[in-house]
């Protein structure tokens, strides 16, 4: 009885369709909550482990693959957090304006 709780192929599915659809999200626009991927990719790696040299040599490759399509996702993070830092600093400019041309000295206007 293996001791994972899914097969190597369930795992890789798994992993494989949650970096896919990320991708896509963050391609959008979107944000990105990677919290567990880490605990699954260390579970698809165990598994791999478990397996026989010839099964696990199939995800030789795979893995390969898995690396550059985080590489992939990082990269597409760093766009959109470069695309924040700035809307923000183009956010504090703005402010920085309002604020300049509201507490500007007005000169009393003298009746005539």
């Amino acid at each position: 009885m293996s001791k994972h709780k899914e097969t190597p192929e369930e795992l890789w599915e798994h992993i494989a369709r949650f970096v896919l659809a990320t991708q896509e999200h963050v391609s959008n626009g979107g944000d990105a909550d990677l919290s567990g991927l880490d605990a699954k990719v260390q579970e698809l790696c165990d598994a791999i482990l478990d397996l026989p040299r010839e099964e696990a040599a199939v995800y030789e490759e795979r893995l390969g693959a898995l690396g550059e399509a985080l590489e992939t996702l990082k990269l597409g993070l760093e766009n959109v957090q470069g695309d924040i830092e700035a809307e923000l600093s183009s956010l504090d400019r703005r402010q920085k304006a309002a604020k300049a041309y509201t507490t500007a000295a007005v000169p009393p206007v003298k009746p005539e």
